[in-house]
């Protein structure tokens, strides 16, 4: 299975307790647009583009895991499903089924 996403620097800006932006994701149907933010509890944040103002769609995070910042992240090729990739000192991975904000599998 290929995916598609952008690796991108952390930045400061985000939600309530975020510590910066660190990664971008858009979907090969170019719809869906998943946002990181590095926090105590690390989350993604999917956006549908079609719908005024990018409305958010879902909030995932990496669960029990203690996770504070996902790198990477990609969308399948039909855009169903994510994956992300967290930072030192976990380097867990995490593959959502992201429309139904289920784990499916970590790493």
């Amino acid at each position: 299975m290929l995916f598609t996403g952008f690796c991108f620097l952390c930045a400061p800006s985000g939600s309530e307790g975020s510590l910066g932006l660190c990664a971008l994701a858009l979907s090969p149907n170019q719809r869906y647009l998943a946002v990181s933010e590095k926090a105590q509890k690390a989350s993604i944040t999917v956006f549908d583009l079609h719908q005024e103002h990018g409305m958010k769609r879902n909030v995932l995070t990496a669960g029990d895991f203690l996770v504070q910042e996902f790198l990477c992240m990609a969308f399948s090729p039909d855009s169903k499903y994510l994956i992300g990739q967290s930072g030192a000192p976990q380097w867990l991975l995490v593959f959502w089924s992201w429309e139904k904000n289920k784990i499916l599998a970590t790493e």
